[in-house]
């Protein structure tokens, strides 16, 4: 009877796993990363986050970025931003719209999952997202993820690039539509 129950505890504990998690390794705190595939709010442990109280109420903080995941040493990044609804990808080398295009389509027709590279926005503060995808050809501070894994919305880019300082910006393609992928 003790097997069933520790079988029973261990599928439930399964069941509530984050598949898409970054692994262990990744996270600054291994308990951060212990948290987002374990069932630990139940403890009051929660994934990169705390709890605090405010106004007489506990609520959940979410800690910075960088302070989470492993990161390389800043460096100067270059490349092309694609900016749209629900998406910040980053194609780091690349100078024209044309590249990315075919980048996209590349990971489209391969089905590849993760992919690319999210472009979070650590110190420097994030524009305002327009209406429709835009391009921007960006020049930068940044740091990437150390540790590959699952970043991004819905965790579906490969590393994260935070931006700490804009060195230059310029937009070099404006979608005609809402997004990119209605284009390719």
């Amino acid at each position: 009877m003790a097997m069933r129950r520790a079988v029973l505890l261990v599928a439930i504990i399964l069941a509530g796993c984050d598949r898409h998690a970054p692994p262990i390794a990744a996270y600054v705190n291994p308990i951060d990363g212990y948290a987002r595939i374990l069932p630990l709010e139940v403890l009051g442990i929660h994934s990169c986050a705390k709890e605090r109280t405010a106004n007489g109420k506990t609520v959940i903080e979410g800690i910075p970025f960088d302070q989470c995941y492993k990161m390389l040493p800043a460096k100067r990044m270059r490349g092309v931003w694609l900016d749209e609804f629900e998406g910040s990808r980053f194609f780091e080398d690349v100078d024209h719209p044309d590249q990315v295009i075919a980048a996209l389509r590349h990971e489209r027709d391969a089905k590849l999952w993760p992919f690319g590279e999210w472009l979070g926005w650590g110190k420097a503060r994030e524009p305002e997202t327009p209406p429709r995808s835009r391009m921007v050809l960006i020049d930068f501070v940044g740091r990437r993820t150390a540790v590959p894994g699952s970043y991004g919305h819905g965790g579906g880019s490969r590393s994260e690039v935070l931006v700490d300082k804009v060195l230059s910006a310029r937009v070099i393609y404006r979608a005609k539509g809402n997004y990119l992928d209605d284009e390719i």
